[in-house]
């Protein structure tokens, strides 16, 4: 294997802490029930958000606004709504990575990226690709702007790190893929 494609990670999965300012669609005081916070989620997380200034790689950079424009969710037949938000999978996937997981992911992506050993003794030929989606929820966008920080503070220090490519899919939401490949 040489090439690992990150498409548009949200910041939970590499562990990083969620910053204060930012809008959380999981305790929301406005939803009160489970339900009410996935139906919110659908809308949240498949919107297009304007960041005023993403260039700045800053947190204050990004929209933490609760809902984006034109949902890809709301384009999705009831088939693809289905498959993309399903809440049983969710509780039993998604839920322990957005809490009970993030020491352990943390762990594991600070080894596998910024290791000298481990990215000279496993997978030593191994690029990462991070494809972030410019119009994707502050999530997403989160993580690719602290991983890079990471990144370059890590060359910086002369450390040999796993080598990280980051594209922009300008214009694109989280779910660009089904935007572009479906319809």
């Amino acid at each position: 294997m040489t090439l690992l494609s990150c498409a548009d990670p949200p910041f939970l999965v590499f562990g990083y802490d969620q910053p204060p300012e930012g809008y959380n669609p999981f305790v929301d005081p406005d939803l009160p029930t489970p339900q009410a916070a996935f139906e919110n989620f659908k809308y949240w997380v498949s919107g297009y958000y304007d960041h005023p200034d993403l260039a700045s790689r800053s947190i204050h950079g990004l929209n933490f606004d609760k809902r984006g424009s034109r949902p890809s969710v709301d384009n999705m037949t009831e088939e693809e709504t289905a498959a993309n938000f399903d809440p049983v999978a969710a509780a039993r996937t998604e839920t322990p990575m957005f809490f009970q997981m993030q020491p352990v992911l943390k762990i594991l992506a600070q080894t596998c990226l910024f290791d000298e050993k481990v990215t000279s003794d496993v997978l030593p030929q191994l690029e990462v690709v991070y494809l972030y989606c410019a119009k994707a929820q502050w999530y997403c966008l989160w993580g690719m702007i602290e991983t890079e920080r990471q990144y370059k503070e890590h060359l910086k220090l002369g450390h040999k790190v796993r080598p990280i490519r980051f594209l922009e899919i300008e214009g694109g939401n989280h779910f660009v893929s089904l935007e572009i490949c479906c319809r």
